[in-house]
């Protein structure tokens, strides 16, 4: 646990608290913008001393704005209470070891499979490739690498959880490094993912 880095973002959240119940303490016309504001920088901090909590001290002293932008998100790992279906990425290999369009045909077929899964168990899966591939066909093959690994990563960025099927891919590592950066569960298999309640 990295314990500075954990303490530096909760006194600046605490600091954001006290001077937000201060401020509407004293100001009748305190309204739901500037509440907006305090609650935005409130959270970043209490957000991000949670979601990378175990990373060392030489990645969280100099995040970059990848980084910044992972670890402020709501963290997915605390159960607040009853929550319905999570945005779960299923990430595996596409390209990745297949010569053939029949090897990247059942690749595609593992992946989306894997997200059926997950749909009978009430979650709402997402495959970066099925977000990617209709974009690539619209402007065109030689537009592959400038759509699929930016787009799946940013969908990565937005969900709770994520699902590692397949073999060796790097983009896939990449897709479940930016979940788990965020706080999100990181499973094997779609039925070691708790149905939705």
């Amino acid at each position: 646990m990295n314990r500075d880095h954990i303490l530096s973002h909760l006194r600046e959240a605490a600091e954001e608290l006290d001077g937000t119940v201060r401020e509407m303490e004293a100001n009748p016309g305190y309204d739901v913008g500037e509440l907006w504001v305090a609650m935005q920088h409130l959270y970043h901090h209490l957000n991000t001393a949670w979601n990378a909590r175990d990373l060392p001290p030489e990645r969280t002293a100099t995040p970059t704005e990848e980084d910044s932008r992972s670890w402020r998100g709501f963290p997915a790992d605390l159960d607040l209470g009853p929550r319905g279906p999570l945005l779960v990425m299923v990430a595996g290999p596409y390209r990745s070891g297949a010569r053939t369009a029949e090897e990247r045909a059942a690749n595609l077929r593992r992946l989306n499979a894997a997200a059926h899964a997950l749909f009978l168990r009430g979650h709402l899966p997402v495959v970066g490739v099925n977000m990617a591939l209709p974009i690539i066909a619209a402007a065109g093959e030689e537009h592959y690498d400038r759509i699929m690994m930016p787009l799946s990563l940013a969908a990565a960025d937005r969900c709770d959880a994520i699902v590692r099927v397949g073999g060796p891919s790097a983009g896939a590592d990449r897709e479940v490094e930016r979940v788990r950066a965020r706080g999100g569960a990181v499973y094997a298999r779609p039925e070691d993912v708790p149905p939705a309640r």
